[in-house]
């Protein structure tokens, strides 16, 4: 998992990319931490929805007008399993 390779700020949030890889066989999460009054607290953890390690979930993030947008550009838009 590559930690760290994306990162996306909000006033109180911050969102850490980790995309998977083929050693590590992980499709790739999303950490979300939250500011509180002295430190970062980890406070979720997302993990994309039907996700192979070669999607690379959370490689690229975006944070806009209260919306996080998280790339996976591996991942195949047509139908699984076909």
């Amino acid at each position: 998992m590559l930690f760290g390779a994306a990162v996306a700020l909000s006033d109180s949030f911050a969102f850490v990319g980790a995309p998977g890889s083929i050693y590590d066989n992980e499709s790739g999460k999303v950490y979300v931490y939250k500011l509180t009054k002295d430190d970062w607290v980890e406070f979720q953890i997302l993990n994309g929805d039907s996700t192979l390690y070669s999607d690379n979930f959370g490689s690229s993030l975006h944070y806009n007008n209260d919306r996080l947008y998280i790339g996976a550009p591996g991942d195949n838009p047509g139908p699984k399993g076909a």
